[in-house]
């Protein structure tokens, strides 16, 4: 509860410091209303205030609704635009026009898709656009209600926020405790003032962290709504010839199949209502969405006697986990006791990296599965050997990442630059903090920051050269509730060791630590600590 009100008190701070949104909700309001016998309505109304020519040009000139014609029924309830001078412009009836989405191209069994372009007209700096529709859902649709919705918008502010929910009378509606609603009978509202709008700022939180959402749903658990996507099937479906000697060969011959062999759908579980085509058909057809593509991978290996089985992979900062917030699939596949993890395209994936911000269910028990700490350490010592403008450099470099240690020797390239008779020897990038490229972040940030994981390098240069290095003997120590990072350069003539560790705490950085976060990335970019001078 304290997570979200000091968010939202950060979010209203920074509405009444900031005045320069591209367009501003004066209302947005949603309303969800489940009925008895299954069926469902989505109904959006918004008032929208034009503030730029960005907004109408490139932001918000057009409204986009996908929705199964066969189910689904859009009904546009008013649609107009309120000029500046108060001249009101009525939609046009050639201002709606449907077309496949884009998520459903060269997928024939999707075809059914639509996707509502409503075109606003009438649009300037000060018009407000007013829309109002309702997305009627027939029963056995989607297996449950579900409202997953962050309350934050791209470029806008938003003066009231609504989102209200009604389902049948005894019917339970788990949500997030912390935003707990006002309840009339069946009916649950939540009712927000003056949010800020939400701006990309790069290095964004993959699970958006830092962002208000609301999640609920009549899902009994996420066991239960994983249930509604796992598949019973038990046709034998296989490719004949990929079987090989091992079972990690076998992996990787149908892994390698997938990649070459199968194309990608987009279209989403939501939009498919939660179907998903047997394995034999995404085979026959040689494409599938993510889900089916994982399904059909994960029977293929059954096939050939290979644990395997897909996986849901949620934000962990989700406190409802259901079906609408997974954010990707994956294969599990278990071989003497080790258990790896593939993309529907048959590429690992590691998903203990992120197990600190990611959480992992089977699809088909509906079980947490449980990942060790995500600690990554790298331990490097680099030899390097300068003459003239030629260097030579060798690397033995330690790693354990997710748990697995690895050892390998390399021969990074070293820069030796030429400067009017004196030498730059540039220092290679070593470890994993220095290879994330995050050397020139802001001085200022509003939103959360995303470090690709946590980690531990130590990283020792031991430079020998043919002439004088110039390069003082210096030391810079910086350590904040971020991480650590310590830069040492001591020289001796013609030799320097120069030292480079650090260590990155939290991947997940909010506003009021950036400036610590900042620190330390600077620190990695600092030229004092990754280039020699030589006479």
């Amino acid at each position: 509860m304290k997570r979200y009100i000091a968010t939202i008190l950060c979010l209203l701070a920074f509405t009444a410091a900031y005045a320069g949104d591209e367009a501003t909700y004066d209302k947005l309001h949603t309303c969800y209303t489940l009925a008895a016998d299954g069926s469902q309505q989505y109904r959006r109304v918004m008032d929208l205030k034009l503030e730029t020519h960005t907004s109408f040009n490139d932001l918000f000139g057009e409204t986009f609704v996908v929705y199964d014609p066969e189910y689904q029924t859009l009904t546009i309830n008013e649609a107009y635009t309120t000029q500046a001078d108060g001249t009101v412009i009525e939609l046009p009836g050639n201002a709606v026009n449907k077309s496949l989405p884009s998520a459903a191209a060269d997928a024939p069994a999707y075809n059914r898709l639509l996707e509502a372009v409503i075109t606003h007209t009438g649009l300037e700096i000060g018009a407000t656009i007013h829309l109002d529709y309702t997305l009627s859902t027939k029963a056995g649709f989607y297996p449950a209600l579900e409202v997953c919705e962050m309350l934050t918008e791209p470029a806008a502010s938003v003066k009231e926020r609504r989102i209200e929910i009604t389902v049948p009378a005894g019917t339970e509606l788990r949500y997030d405790p912390a935003m707990k609603p006002r309840r009339t009978g069946d009916t649950y509202t939540w009712q927000f003032r003056n949010l800020a709008a939400y701006y990309d700022e790069g290095n964004m939180p993959q699970n958006g962290e830092g962002r208000p959402i609301l999640c609920a749903t009549t899902f009994a658990s996420t066991a239960d709504a994983l249930s509604r996507i796992a598949r019973s099937e038990r046709d034998i479906v296989r490719i004949p010839g990929l079987a090989r000697d091992s079972k990690a060969g076998t992996v990787k011959a149908y892994c390698d199949y997938m990649t070459s062999n199968l194309g990608s759908c987009g279209v989403t579980p939501h939009m498919a209502g939660y179907r998903s085509r047997t394995a034999r058909e995404v085979l026959s057809s040689a494409y599938g969405t993510e889900l089916e593509k994982c399904t059909l991978l994960a029977r293929m290996l059954a096939a050939e006697g290979i644990d395997a089985e897909p996986v849901a992979v949620y934000p962990a900062c989700h406190a409802v986990k259901m079906l609408r917030d997974i954010k990707s699939f994956a294969v599990r596949v278990a071989i003497d006791g080790k258990d790896e993890y593939y993309t529907s395209t048959g590429s690992p994936v590691d998903l203990q990296l992120r197990s600190d911000r990611d959480e992992a269910y089977s699809v088909t028990s509906g079980e947490k599965i449980g990942f060790a700490p995500c600690g990554n350490s790298c331990r490097a010592a680099v030899n390097i050997t300068v003459k003239g403008t030629e260097a030579a450099a060798t690397t033995e470099v330690e790693t354990v990442r997710s748990g697995v240690t690895s050892k390998t020797e390399q021969t990074p390239a070293v820069s030796v630059a030429d400067r009017s008779g004196y030498r730059l020897v540039k220092l290679p990038a070593t470890g994993f903090a220095e290879s994330w490229g995050m050397s020139r972040p802001g001085t200022e940030r509003t939103q959360y920051f995303e470090m690709p994981f946590v980690c531990d390098d130590e990283v020792r240069f031991t430079v020998e050269t043919d002439g004088r290095i110039l390069t003082p003997n210096r030391e810079l120590k910086i350590s904040n509730s971020v991480g650590e990072v310590t830069l040492r350069i001591e020289v001796e003539g013609g030799k320097a060791t120069v030292t480079r560790n650090v260590r990155i705490n939290k991947a997940i950085v909010p506003p009021a630590e950036w400036k610590s976060a900042r620190a330390l990335l600077t620190a990695l970019a600092d030229r004092a600590y990754g280039e020699l001078i030589v006479k």
